[in-house]
Parts: C-alpha cells; sequence; structure tokens
C-alpha cells in the first residue's frame, strides 16, 4: 500500500492550480513508477521566482519551466522531493505547442516528478525515454477524466 504527502501551493496570481487533478496525477506517476512512500511538495511560481532558484541553485541567470530538488535522505523512507513550476513559461509553451495550458501544466509537474525519481532529459535517448513517459501519464490522466464525464 501506497503512502503519499502531497503539497500543492500556488504562488502565482495569473493562473487558478486544480489542486486535487495534481495530487491526483502526482499520486498516478508516483505508483506507476513503483514509488511506494512519498512526500512531495508542488509550488507554482513565476518568472522571477524560478530565475531565482536557477540563479541560487543551479548558477543559471534565466527562466526555466521547471526546478525539482530531490531531498531524499539515505535513511530508506521513500521519495522527498520540491517540484517549482513556473506557470509563465507553461503558458508560453502552452501556446508554442498548441495545447492547452492545463495539459502543459500536467506535462511539467510529470516531467519534475520523473527528475525526482532519477530520469534526465541531457541527451536525446534520454529526453525520448522521459518525453514517452510524459505522454504516458497524460494518456492516463486524460482517460481518467473522461471516464468522470
Amino acid at each position: 500500500m501506497s503512502n503519499y504527502k502531497i503539497n500543492v501551493e500556488n504562488l502565482n496570481t495569473i493562473v487558478k492550480i486544480k489542486k486535487n487533478q495534481i495530487k491526483n496525477l502526482t499520486r498516478t506517476v508516483l505508483s506507476g513508477e513503483g514509488i511506494l512512500q512519498a512526500e512531495i511538495n508542488i509550488i507554482f511560481v513565476d518568472d522571477d521566482y524560478i530565475t531565482r532558484l536557477n540563479k541560487e541553485y543551479l548558477n543559471k541567470n534565466n527562466t526555466t519551466d521547471v526546478i525539482s530538488f530531490n531531498l531524499t535522505d539515505n535513511n530508506g523512507s521513500g521519495l522527498e522531493g520540491e517540484i517549482y513550476a513556473n506557470i509563465d513559461q507553461i503558458t508560453r509553451q502552452a501556446d508554442d505547442f498548441h495545447v492547452s495550458q492545463e495539459e502543459e501544466i500536467f506535462r511539467i509537474v510529470i516531467h519534475g516528478l520523473l527528475h525526482l525519481m532519477g530520469f534526465d532529459d541531457q541527451t536525446s535517448v534520454q529526453k525520448q525515454i522521459m518525453t514517452k513517459k510524459e505522454d504516458q501519464y497524460i494518456k492516463l490522466l486524460k482517460d481518467k477524466l473522461n471516464k468522470r464525464d
């Protein structure tokens, strides 16, 4: 049986976040990847906030769509981490990729979760693996949402 503590905070003032959907998505990805215990904080921020994080922790002076921090210690108590998702960049990407803002939010949360679990996207092969997993979980979530309609 899984044990998940998932907290969703929305620090941006532009977009309303459907917190329960984000929590359900997070549970789906965690269980799908075999994670039985996790404590995850997902924080939605803006360009300024994520640029400060990017500069302070990654020595990059630019905006990005998501930054994940794996906070898991070595005592074997499961996955622990924080995901900072930039709603400004997500909005731009949704326009660029011709998808809904909601779908791009889902994709970025999944992407951040996969990073917490150790997936990387530095090479084209790694990017393909992550994109395939993102597509899989977005389809799964859409199927679940459609069944409720």
